[in-house]
Parts: structure tokens; C-alpha cells; sequence
């Protein structure tokens, strides 16, 4: 549950999916005592994944590779979620500060937990996050059909050349 301006801030974190870091994340939650804060979902099957993200008020992109866009990204966007994500080269091939997600610099811990506090204390600003991300999904037709059309134009760009 998230509180309104001026309210108590009560946060619950899921953490949905595994892999290699669950281990350390839940000895994390474990040695702060926040067990009742925080819920791991364990493997999601691929249809079950909007629902989860569905729930969520904000979501949070911690961390990305320097080498590619994560699709959960994309999930969120289309989902109307804001996201808070690290202000990195491929992510900033998508995202922009204050535009359509809240970005902060990769590995700044303080920064990170900044602006989940502003956008879980800020509902207007969640809403008009989520709507223009979901909104740069369209526009730059970041979808598989879009993806589709990207690779047959380079096949003809090629062929014409």
C-alpha cells in the first residue's frame, strides 16, 4: 500500500520471478527484519506476468546491462506503470527523466530510493508517468508487430543496396 501527500509512507515490495540474486535479496529482507514488507513470487508463468505487474503501483528497475533493453521494461511501460529505472546510454533510449519514467544514476543507492519515495508519495505524478510511458510505446511502436516491421525494412534496405 502506498499513502497519499502528506501520509505515512508503507511500503510493500514484490519481487516477482528468480534467479541468481533471490538468495542474497531474501537473506537481505531476513537480516533488516522487513519479511512482512516484502514477497517473492518464485518463477511466474508468462501469461500470469501482467497480473502481477498489474498490481504493482510503481515499478522498479534497479539495475540493466549495458548491452540491452530489458523486456520488463516494455511490460511496464505498456502496463501504464512508472518506473524507476537507472539513467544508463540503453535506457536512455527509451526513457527520459521527469518525461516518462523517474531515472537516477546506476549504482546510486541514495538517488534510487529517492525517487521511489517521490513517486510513492505523489499519485498525480505516477499517473502521468505511467500514461506517457504506455504513451512512448505507441509512438515509437516499441512492440513485437513494430519490431517486426523494423527487421523487414532493414531486409529491403539491403536489398536495395
Amino acid at each position: 500500500m502506498i499513502a497519499e501527500q502528506g501520509g505515512p509512507l508503507d511500503l510493500h515490495f514484490v519481487i516477482v520471478g528468480d534467479g541468481p540474486a533471490k538468495p542474497a535479496l531474501e537473506a537481505d529482507v531476513a537480516r533488516m527484519g522487513i519479511e512482512d514488507r516484502v514477497s517473492f513470487t518464485g518463477i511466474v508463468q508468462r501469461e500470469d506476468i501482467a497480473a502481477y505487474i498489474a498490481q504493482f503501483n510503481i515499478a522498479l528497475q534497479p539495475d540493466v546491462v549495458a548491452y540491452a533493453s530489458s523486456l520488463k521494461l516494455f511490460e511496464y511501460m505498456a502496463l501504464e506503470k512508472p518506473v524507476v529505472a537507472p539513467d544508463t546510454p540503453n535506457i536512455g533510449e527509451v526513457l527520459q527523466h521527469n518525461q516518462n519514467a523517474r531515472l537516477f544514476p546506476q549504482g546510486d543507492e541514495n538517488a534510487f530510493c529517492v525517487q521511489v519515495e517521490e513517486l510513492a508519495l505523489d499519485r498525480a505524478l505516477r499517473e502521468r508517468l505511467g500514461k506517457a510511458a504506455r504513451q512512448t510505446i505507441l509512438d515509437d511502436d516499441y512492440t513485437w508487430l513494430g519490431n517486426a516491421r523494423a527487421v523487414a525494412q532493414v531486409g529491403q534496405d539491403l536489398q536495395a543496396s
